[in-house]
């Protein structure tokens, strides 16, 4: 969370949980589990496609398989496919309002 990491995330294999740090209402900080991920989904996207640092972290539960992938061949990817593209925004676009409701 915070930490820009410049690779894409395709999880193959293994169930991960997507963790934000936040502070509690008695100011003490905490950590929320708010949402799991498994095969065939991946994260990083918000990075990739707004250049924005990570809102989350993202940890394993079980052993993990990751495709791990630069910005730059997914870059280079999505150049021609913009379905693809679109796609992976609209994931963002709802894991970022996800994460701002549990900031409300």
């Amino acid at each position: 969370q915070g930490v820009p990491s410049g690779t894409f995330y395709i999880i193959k294999e293994g169930l991960a949980a997507v963790l934000v740090r936040e502070q509690g209402p008695d100011g003490a900080a905490r950590v929320r589990q708010v949402a799991r991920l498994g095969p065939r989904e991946f994260f990083g996207e918000l990075e990739l496609l707004r250049g924005t640092p990570p809102m989350a972290s993202v940890v394993s539960l079980t052993p993990l398989v990751t495709l791990a992938l630069p910005h730059a061949a997914v870059h280079a990817l999505l150049l021609g496919n913009s379905g693809m593209a679109r796609e992976m925004e609209l994931v963002g676009s709802g894991r970022l309002l996800a994460l701002r409701n549990v900031d409300a």
